[in-house]
């Protein structure tokens, strides 16, 4: 659904990629301001978001079910890399453990939330004037949106050819999406507060990164885990027609 003409412009990978570091700054702080009106202006209409959704997905069998498997995949991907570390034998601290289980209830139910387009990577912003317009909303839902603020603090993780912020950059973000978003959530001004939720979304971030490399096959991986399974029931898709899918159903996970 095309639903505006953003114009001509450049990606903000273009833009990164030539700029200088006062002009880094200045990307960053745009793109801050940018990302923290769309939080702001669609906190508030979900219940508008769900009933666009409802009536795009009525008339295809199965979709309103898939969709919200899409989305408790987000949530799936935390606990799951959190398991694969420690089958690897890696000590995962307590206070990580901990937040990454806060993170993953708080992902689609938490008190901040609004419309995330969750794919924040530099290739799919478009400058065009003094603001960014996003593109690719095949992510996008009403989440957490300190996951969109960690995505961009975290350096854009899965678009590796971004230039690295400075922490002059990185505060000019932070600062601009707060001071968008400041009336609605008051308590992003609490140096603390704010911290911790970029932190814990930083924690679900790489979990979820970790779960992206799980070397088993999903209907493996649905026979060992019966959240999982659980959610591809709940959406109509049975392991045994999962295993007669392979390879393919790995990449749908």
């Amino acid at each position: 659904i095309i639903m505006t003409d953003s114009g001509d412009g450049e990606t903000l990978a273009e833009a990164l990629e030539v700029a200088d570091a006062d002009e880094h700054v200045a990307l960053l702080r745009t793109l801050g301001a940018a990302l923290g009106r769309m939080h702001a202006g669609t906190a508030d209409e979900e219940e508008a978001y769900n009933v666009l959704l409802h009536r795009m997905t009525r008339s295809r069998d199965n979709a309103a079910p898939l969709q919200r498997l899409r989305d408790r995949l987000l949530a799936h991907r935390i606990r799951v890399g959190l398991r694969i570390m420690r089958e690897a034998g890696i000590d995962v601290p307590s206070e990580v453990a901990l937040t990454a289980a806060n993170i993953e209830r708080r992902l689609l139910r938490g008190g901040m939330r609004a419309f995330t387009p969750f794919d924040l990577a530099p290739d799919n912003v478009i400058r065009s004037g003094n603001t960014f317009h996003f593109l690719d909303y095949e992510s996008a839902g009403f989440r957490d949106v300190s996951f969109d603020v960690a995505y961009v603090v975290a350096r854009f993780p899965v678009f590796l050819a971004a230039q690295p912020f400075n922490e002059e950059a990185t505060k000019a973000f932070v600062d601009a999406w707060r001071g968008q978003v400041r009336d609605l959530w008051p308590g992003v001004d609490n140096t603390d507060t704010l911290q911790a939720r970029i932190t814990g979304a930083l924690v679900g971030w790489a979990l979820s990164s970790v779960a992206m490399l799980e070397p088993k096959p999903l209907h493996d991986m649905l026979d060992d885990d019966p959240e999982l399974a659980d959610e591809f029931a709940a959406a109509d898709l049975s392991i045994s027609e999962i295993r007669e899918t392979e390879p393919d159903e790995a990449a749908f996970y």
